[in-house]
């Protein structure tokens, strides 16, 4: 019996309406290679009673694999299986995932990252006890939220996670929760909500939706975007003032930022590109990357380098993989 998780990354892999997910060349048998990965990992790495196989509890825990083949050698799968099969088919999916999503994932993430180190430490602008004040007396926290930077990043996650996940073709959901997340953005480094607007437009209206018109099987043509502007949500910003292209004017100094950003974005990154290739959760890959995003953001602003931790969003994403496989193991069981 195959997953349901499996024919959504079969589907995802197929999507290609207005050139938003990259079909051909090194995305060839990506449908095919994701639907063989996710049997592998419910041969090998759950037992068919819902529980991990032996000496493999951690396969779909802390650390979040990032490499398929890695998580292959990790669940035993070619021993178990008494083929290369399942490694191969994860390491084409490795390919998928660098080659295959849409160009706006990476970019608007990063842009947005850039966004906050630029504000943060050229001119000053944004500063994590400012948004740690604003968010926590918005919520009514009080204690370790107001005190403690590693409880305000866990307070926020959480928050965040409340009802996140929507797998309805309405727009009044994302709009919602583009909503809240833009007063975030607002309360932490407003100018970089325009930024935060087109993060979540890429996210919603270029990677989820099309997915999930095809989910439905509805007409692309009788559906609009949803609204991810900020301002257009009834949420303040200023106009941003930098150029994408040249933020201090000192090369040294952009390329600087720029490679910090490349670091900031990489767990939420990871995050999206696991969930896809392990569970195919599309359900929830929309807001948990949005998730992330936010809270991965506010991170930049700590002027300390933080402990070498897992974060908060990192630990929810690997917790759902994981659950994901175990209910379908589940049922699969009854």
């Amino acid at each position: 019996m195959k997953l349901v998780q499996s024919s959504v990354v079969v589907v995802l892999f197929a999507v290609s309406s207005n050139g938003q997910w990259e079909t051909g060349g090194n995305c060839e048998g990506c449908v095919e290679n994701a639907d063989i990965f996710q049997e592998c990992v419910k041969d090998y790495c759950i037992d068919s009673d819902g529980s991990y196989g032996e000496s493999k509890e951690s396969c779909l825990d802390e650390p979040l694999y990032t490499d398929m083949g890695q998580l292959a050698e990790c669940c035993l799968m070619s021993d178990r299986s008494g083929s290369d099969e399942c490694v191969d088919a994860g390491e084409h999916i490795n390919g998928c995932l660098t080659d295959c999503l849409p160009d706006c994932v990476e970019e608007t993430i990063g842009n947005y990252m850039t966004c906050y180190l630029y504000r943060d430490s050229i001119e000053d602008e944004c500063d994590l006890s400012d948004c740690i004040t604003k968010i926590a007396l918005d919520k009514e926290w009080v204690g370790d939220e107001l005190n403690d930077e590693d409880a305000f990043f866990e307070a926020l996650e959480e928050s965040l996670q409340e009802g996140s996940a929507s797998d309805k073709l309405e727009c009044d959901g994302a709009e919602e929760k583009a909503t809240a997340v833009c007063n975030i953005g607002k309360s932490c480094c407003e100018n970089c909500n325009p930024r935060l607007g087109e993060m979540m437009d890429c996210i919603v209206n270029t990677v989820v939706r099309p997915w999930q018109i095809m989910k439905f099987e509805k007409n692309p043509d009788d559906y609009y975007d949803c609204e991810t502007e900020c301002d257009r949500l009834g949420v303040d910003r200023r106009d941003l003032a930098e150029d994408a292209a040249s933020l201090t004017g000192d090369a040294a100094q952009d390329k600087a930022i720029r490679e910090q950003s490349v670091i900031a974005a990489k767990p939420c990154l990871d995050n999206m590109r696991s969930t896809i290739a392990v569970s195919g959760n599309m359900t929830a890959i929309g807001p948990d990357t949005i998730n992330c995003v936010v809270v991965e953001s506010a991170r930049v602003l700590q002027k300390d380098e933080p402990a070498a931790t897992v974060s908060s969003a990192t630990s929810v994403a690997a917790a759902s993989i994981a659950s994901a496989f175990l209910a379908a193991a589940a049922a699969v069981a009854v």
